[in-house]
């Protein structure tokens, strides 16, 4: 499961270990982020992975990549 959260000025992504991201589902999450950050003017993204969750490497440096190119911060916590 994906879980998007937005608190005071950062933007919370939590992916669980039974979710399988590919390069398709990494652009949809990216597009409702961009969506989320715009509308509520966040400054700060945390992406947290579980331990076991089925990410490619390939996959987490395109994410970080395009939202990094947003001019803010993006954490990567696995």
């Amino acid at each position: 499961m994906i879980n998007l959260t937005c608190k005071e000025n950062k933007l919370n992504i939590s992916i669980s270990a039974n979710e399988t991201i590919n390069y398709s589902a990494a652009k949809k999450l990216i597009r409702k982020a961009r969506r989320m950050i715009q509308q509520n003017k966040l400054t700060f993204v945390i992406i947290d992975l579980d331990s076991n969750s089925r990410i490619h490497k390939g996959v987490l440096e395109f994410i970080d990549r395009v939202l990094y190119n947003n001019n803010f911060p993006v954490l990567i916590n696995r």
